[in-house]
């Protein structure tokens, strides 16, 4: 399916763009995001999403669901912000904002 294929790679293309700017988190995404949440920010989040906790490219959509939310708390798990239950809020952005990256592009 063309359709598929070219959204896949909008995607796959998002999570390049997006991948290297987790050190810069607080720059690209400047508000809450939680349930409901639509926008770019979101696509941002949800790419950086891929390389962290391994989000589906197919889900970078720009709408904050319950996958996103799960996806979230994965990755605060992984770095150990607390409280790590999948609202991407301040001290979620601050504690990214403060890593090095770790991405070559």
């Amino acid at each position: 399916n063309i359709a598929t294929a070219t959204a896949g790679s909008t995607a796959t293309n998002d999570a390049k763009k997006f991948s290297s700017n987790l050190a810069n988190v607080t720059k690209i995404i400047t508000r809450d995001l939680y349930i409901g949440s639509t926008g770019n920010d979101v696509k941002q989040l949800q790419a950086i999403l891929v390389n962290e906790v391994g989000y589906s490219v197919d889900l970078i959509t720009g709408y904050f669901g319950a996958i996103t939310r799960d996806a979230v708390a994965r990755l605060q798990n992984k770095y150990s912000i607390k409280p790590s239950y999948g609202y991407f809020g301040e001290i979620t952005r601050r504690a990214l904002s403060g890593l090095i990256s770790h991405y070559s592009n």
